[in-house]
């Protein structure tokens, strides 16, 4: 690809920027898109079906300015997701960092939403969308549901147990996902310094479920961060090895505890697995009952 090229796909991803709230720019985003698919079907062999270097080129190109210039209260993003004619690998891997809060030139939060939501909005809007895609997309929401940071484990584990687990094709890797890793941490000893906690409005957002004002509507995430003032902190009396501890603990059963609001015949493997878990997550895990 030519420089010539490079400006006049720079000319035209402006076009569509400008162009963007009155459809016009999608028509023309798609437009591209699907014919630089055209000239990769015909001129790929039969038995290719990847998409061709301009294809993959153009559409991460675009995808990012979406990203980096409108808000992430816009849909732009997660409607050519949507209706493009097809996805490359490499797409994923920027959604799913985008759903970590990661690589963003904005910061994670603005003032017309955060860009996990964005992120995680998307993808449910493909897991509904383009089933051929439900696997990807459903992977990249249970990595977020353990995730290190606590806003983006929060708001995946609603979108898990609210939406998705209530879907069929979806509920039994979900439920076998959440089991797995409380497993994980219910088995790993060898942890028994003991830890106090305060009992006060913990932070335990990410498996209220029942009771959240969030919601996912289309392709957006509504929710409802915890507040600086009623940020729930936890008192540690231990060193600093502990608070990993129990940060790890609830990276990994919150997901499990959020399902069993959902169907408390899981409760059963909780009980089953607290006698044998280390002391750091029988104390988490009742911090989250309380």
């Amino acid at each position: 690809q030519s420089t010539a090229d490079d400006n006049i796909m720079d000319l035209i991803q402006t076009h569509i920027i400008l162009h963007n709230h009155d459809q016009k720019g999608h028509e023309l985003a798609m437009h591209v898109l699907y014919q630089l698919q055209c000239v990769n079907v015909a001129d790929a062999p039969e038995s290719s079906i990847s998409t061709s270097e301009h294809y993959e080129k153009f559409f991460i190109s675009l995808a990012k300015l979406l990203i980096d210039v409108l808000p992430a209260s816009d849909k732009s993003f997660s409607k050519l997701l949507c209706d493009a004619p097809c996805l490359p690998e490499s797409l994923f891997r920027f959604l799913e960092g985008l759903c970590m809060s990661q690589g963003n030139n904005q910061q994670t939060k603005d003032s017309e939403g955060d860009r996990v939501t964005q992120g995680l909005g998307t993808v449910w809007s493909l897991i509904l969308g383009r089933p051929p895609l439900r696997q990807a997309c459903l992977d990249i929401v249970l990595k977020c549901a353990i995730h290190s940071q606590d806003e983006v484990r929060g708001k995946a584990v609603r979108l898990v147990a609210k939406k998705l687990y209530d879907l069929t094709y979806a509920s039994e890797k979900v439920e076998q996902f959440a089991t797995d890793s409380l497993l994980a941490i219910a088995n790993k000893h060898g942890v028994s310094t003991d830890v106090n906690f305060t009992t006060s409005k913990e932070s335990t957002s990410e498996v209220e479920v029942s009771n959240q004002e969030a919601s996912v509507s289309g392709s957006q995430i509504s929710d409802a961060g915890p507040s600086a003032s009623g940020s729930t902190k936890t008192s540690l009396i231990s060193p600093k090895q502990s608070a990993i501890s129990v940060s790890e603990a609830k990276r990994h059963t919150s997901l499990f505890f959020a399902l069993c609001t959902k169907r408390p015949t899981l409760l059963r493997q909780l009980f089953n697995v607290y006698g044998g878990s280390p002391k750091v997550v029988k104390q988490v895990l009742l911090l989250l009952v309380l």
